[in-house]
């Protein structure tokens, strides 16, 4: 017996905002607490789309994909270069915890992947990690930073906006929810 299920689509248009904002040396080193900070590998684009998966579960920007399909968009960014010595990660003992992945190309570089891990959020991880990020750019001497951000993603508009980061440009797309 066959059954036929009916599913609903529905598309919510999104604006989506490319923000940039000038690197910057730090004026003390970062201080973590217990959460240990590196830099990231580009073979561990696995572990990065494992933790995009949980971040983004239930967010603006999750259309219902299965992990599967982070690990991709990982491994997709990853191909295209990360920045070694600004892509950075923090590990609460061996869990990855936060991470920020930064792709560059010639001068421009771009804040291409940013994730907290649920558990974590709230507690400033996210922006200690990106303000290494822009000074491990500064010391390379690349003179800005830009990204892609969904508007109505509150709690990183918050925190862009905090650090200085400004519109650049914006543009809509459509979210596309199949129920």
């Amino acid at each position: 017996m066959v059954e036929n299920q009916t599913r609903k689509v529905k598309a919510i248009p999104l604006r989506r905002l490319k923000m940039s904002r000038r690197t910057e040396p730090l004026a003390a080193p970062q201080n973590f607490g217990v959460a240990r900070c590196r830099t990231l590998k580009p073979e561990e684009s696995v572990m990065i789309g494992n933790l995009l998966a949980r971040c983004f579960q239930g967010s603006i920007d999750d259309e219902g994909q299965p992990p599967q399909w982070w690990r991709q968009l990982a491994r997709q960014t990853f191909s295209r270069g990360i920045d070694e010595d600004s892509s950075l990660v923090l590990f609460d003992e061996k869990t990855p915890i936060c991470a920020m992945v930064v792709v560059g190309r010639g001068q421009s570089y771009s804040l291409d992947l940013a994730m907290t891990h649920p558990e974590y959020r709230g507690l400033g991880l996210a922006e200690l990690l990106i303000r290494q990020c822009l000074h491990n750019l500064h010391q390379k001497g690349i003179a800005r930073l830009s990204l892609l951000v969904t508007e109505d993603n509150a709690p990183a508009m918050r925190l862009y906006n905090k650090l200085g980061f400004k519109t650049q440009e914006d543009f809509y797309y459509l979210k596309v929810v199949i129920t």
